[in-house]
């Protein structure tokens, strides 16, 4: 995000050289920098009990790719709850434990993109109205069906290289 405006007291911001960081929006009347920040998202695989991993079709995104669990992170979440809360809002499926797999920036829509692994008991999906359809897959499989070239691509690459699924 770039600031033009304090987002406190809306006054135009002027540049400021910050050490070691370059010319920084700086609003004059806060005395405060605004560094520019890309969205943060999770992007999580979830697997089950047979290392199988859950993909789905959303409508909002493409009526035929698989793609993997995402969401935004809100204020004052970290990236653990995030992940939690996403699984269980568009899955119904409980994360009992994750891993920390890697990050990604996507450029064209400007996100960092924090990559994780969702270990679930697997139980009934539940309905979300973001998702039309859900599969369990192989790791293979997944890979397979996966949006070639994806970020979700890289990320069960890495998956399927660290845990041997």
């Amino acid at each position: 995000m770039t600031y033009k405006y304090c987002p406190r007291c809306g006054q135009e911001l002027s540049k400021r050289i910050i050490p070691d960081e370059g010319e920084i929006p700086y609003c004059e009347a806060c005395r405060k920098p605004f560094f520019m920040s890309s969205q943060v998202c999770v992007l999580v695989a979830v697997i089950n009990e047979q290392n199988h991993i859950l993909l789905t079709k959303q409508k909002h995104i493409s009526n035929d790719k698989w793609i993997l669990i995402s969401g935004y992170v809100k204020q004052g979440h970290n990236m653990e709850e995030t992940v939690v809360r996403e699984v269980k809002e568009e899955t119904g499926q409980e994360v009992r434990e994750l891993q920390y797999i890697s990050s990604y920036y996507h450029e064209g829509s400007d996100l960092l993109m924090i990559g994780f692994a969702a270990f679930v008991t697997q139980k009934t999906i539940g309905s979300s109205h973001e998702i039309q359809e859900f599969g369990w897959f192989s790791a293979h499989d997944a890979a397979e069906s996966i949006w070639k070239g994806s970020i979700a691509e890289k990320l069960l690459i890495k998956i399927r290289e660290r845990m041997e699924i």
